[in-house]
């Protein structure tokens, strides 16, 4: 059984405030999906920032001066909250 952490304040990325920094936390999903983002350099404890989100389009996130496209499916699973270390 998978050990989850509880925060009050997570949020998915898909609904994350734009042009604020958010850690991620948590990907809820397999291996698959966690190894995808991996690849993408997203991985709990990246900082991201989302430039923009459209209602049935890509969450495009920055990460570092990266600009990367997650589709909105992802974006759902991926758990993220408020970063004030980098605001």
């Amino acid at each position: 059984m998978r050990k989850t952490t509880v925060f009050t304040d997570l949020k998915p990325l898909a609904l994350a405030p734009i042009g604020r920094p958010v850690r991620i936390v948590e990907i809820v999903g397999g291996r698959g999906l966690r190894n995808r983002l991996a690849h993408m350099g997203l991985f709990p404890g990246t900082v991201v920032v989302v430039e923009l989100r459209e209602a049935h389009g890509p969450v495009v996130i920055n990460r570092g001066g990266t600009r990367i496209g997650v589709g909105t499916g992802m974006a759902r699973k991926i758990l993220v909250q408020p970063d004030e270390t980098h605001s």
